[in-house]
């Protein structure tokens, strides 16, 4: 599925633009870890926690970003777990090396650098694979970080936290995505911003790119949005991002974008059309997509006029 939007700016206009950028786990208690999901702040996150909507057989990768509060280097193993109801009424996650028979056998977690550094933060990227045939639903599981355990008065001692990982198993997909206007800000390098809302009832990986044209409709450049692997829930919204610098001389330009959505999300960033194109010296381009794909054929013509 696939949308667009267009808008014109001036060189001009201007308005402060605020980057986003990775940066380390929000400050923690001396010798502590702190967790967030990658994508915080860029795509809606129920509760600050992982939500999925998919259909069984589906598959997302995603990531959890683990900072150090600790004055020193810290080993932090990460990993998948099941969960169970607490006595306080909430949720705890299964302990690592146990077998895990339910959303924690779902998740794969691949390691942290070992050992994190001082005062650090690095992602521990994970893929969910909802196995096949798997009932509609709702399932419920964690991605844990543990330190390794200490001694404490002859006991063992480690931390450990966690973030749910919510996932809804959708019988009938129905996915339903709106794109809002492409927006710019910036005098030099034009800070570029859509904002997608997914209006169906599965996870969307959302993807895209702005073509920017002269007043005469000559190509003016293009500039692909990020971050790779966003992805916006049912009911929430995603901001896609990206950054044109403005050639010498252009002072006045329109700007489209066309963004692609896939249930759950891509297995890969979208390749670069425009340069296979070049490198391969192509001249002719026969489209073999689906009748009514007018969209996706839209965004394969821009790329080759570019």
């Amino acid at each position: 599925m696939n949308g667009a939007r267009a808008a014109r700016w001036t060189r001009a206009a201007a308005a402060a633009a605020a980057a986003t950028v990775l940066t380390a786990a929000a400050p923690g208690p001396p010798g502590g870890l702190a967790v967030r999901p990658l994508f915080s702040g860029q795509t809606t996150l129920p509760g600050g926690h992982f939500t999925y909507a998919l259909p069984a057989g589906a598959r997302v990768r995603d990531a959890m970003v683990v900072g150090s509060t600790d004055a020193a280097p810290v080993r932090v193993a990460v990993y998948g777990a099941d969960v169970f109801p607490t006595e306080g009424g909430g949720l705890g996650p299964a302990p690592l090396g146990e077998t895990m028979r339910g959303v924690g056998a779902w998740l794969a977690v691949a390691p942290l650098p070992s050992p994190l550094r001082a005062g650090g933060a690095a992602a521990a990227a994970f893929t969910l694979s909802v196995p096949s045939g798997t009932p509609p639903g709702t399932y419920d599981g964690a991605v844990v970080a543990q330190t390794a355990a200490g001694s404490a008065a002859g006991m063992g001692v480690g931390l450990r936290v966690a973030l749910l990982v919510h996932v809804t198993v959708v019988a009938s997909p129905a996915p339903a995505l709106t794109v809002g206007p492409v927006r710019g800000s910036g005098p030099a390098g034009l800070a570029l911003a859509v904002t997608v809302q997914n209006a169906g009832n599965v996870n969307l990986g959302v993807t895209g790119a702005v073509v920017l044209r002269t007043a005469a409709g000559a190509p003016a450049g293009r500039v692909v949005l990020g971050p790779q692997g966003l992805y916006a829930v049912p009911g929430g919204s995603a901001v896609l991002r990206g950054r044109f610098s403005w050639p010498r001389g252009l002072r006045r330009a329109s700007a489209a974008a066309v963004v692609q959505t896939t249930v759950g999300q891509a297995p890969g960033p979208t390749a670069d059309i425009v340069r296979i194109l070049k490198e391969t010296r192509t001249d002719v381009v026969v489209s073999y997509l689906p009748v009514g794909s007018e969209q996706a054929t839209k965004w394969y013509v821009e790329q080759i006029l570019e």
